[in-house]
C-alpha cells in the first residue's frame, strides 16, 4: 500500500511523457484486496490468467530470472463502489474502475506477481478489457 507522500512524489517524478492524467491509489488495503478479488474472479480476470498460466513462455529478461517475459494488462469496472485516493492528496473518488497488470514469474506463488493495480477515474466496463503480451511488446492475446 503506497503512502500519500510516496504518491505524490511518483506524480511529480513520473508523468510519463504527460501520458498519465492522474495517479490514484486505494483508500486502504481492505479496499485494495476486496477489488483485487473482484477483479481476479471477474470474466476477464479469469481469461487473464489462463492465458498466463497456459501461453507459451519467453525466455525471460538477461538476468535469467524466473519472469518469463508475460504480462497481462486488465482493464475492468465493476459494480460495488470503493474508495480511491488522488496523488495530491487532497482527496478521494468513488472507484468503479481499475487497472491491474499481471506477470506470469515461475517462482512466485500461484506463477503470479501484480505488478501495479490501482482505481481509475471514470466508469469501467463490467465485461472488461485485458490484452497478454510478451515483455517485447509482441503480442498473442486480447478480450474481448
Amino acid at each position: 500500500m503506497i503512502t500519500n507522500v510516496r504518491l505524490a512524489e511518483r506524480a511529480e517524478r513520473e508523468t510519463r511523457n504527460g501520458g498519465i492524467a492522474a495517479f490514484t491509489a486505494f483508500v486502504s488495503r481492505p479496499e485494495m484486496i476486496a477489488a483485487g478479488v473482484d477483479v481476479l474472479n471477474s470474466m476477464v480476470g479469469v481469461w487473464a490468467r489462463d492465458q498466463l498460466f497456459n501461453g507459451t513462455a519467453t525466455m525471460g529478461n538477461p538476468r535469467r530470472t524466473a519472469h518469463t517475459g508475460m504480462r497481462a494488462t486488465i482493464v475492468f469496472g465493476g459494480t460495488i463502489v470503493r474508495g480511491g485516493r488522488y496523488a495530491s492528496g487532497t482527496g478521494t473518488f468513488p472507484a468503479t474502475a481499475y487497472r491491474m497488470v499481471l506477470d506470469r514469474v515461475e517462482i512466485r506463488p500461484f506463477r503470479l506477481h501484480i505488478h501495479t493495480f490501482f482505481p481509475e477515474l471514470g466508469q469501467g466496463s463490467a465485461i472488461g478489457s485485458c490484452q497478454v503480451k510478451n515483455v517485447d511488446g509482441g503480442g498473442f492475446s486480447n478480450y474481448p
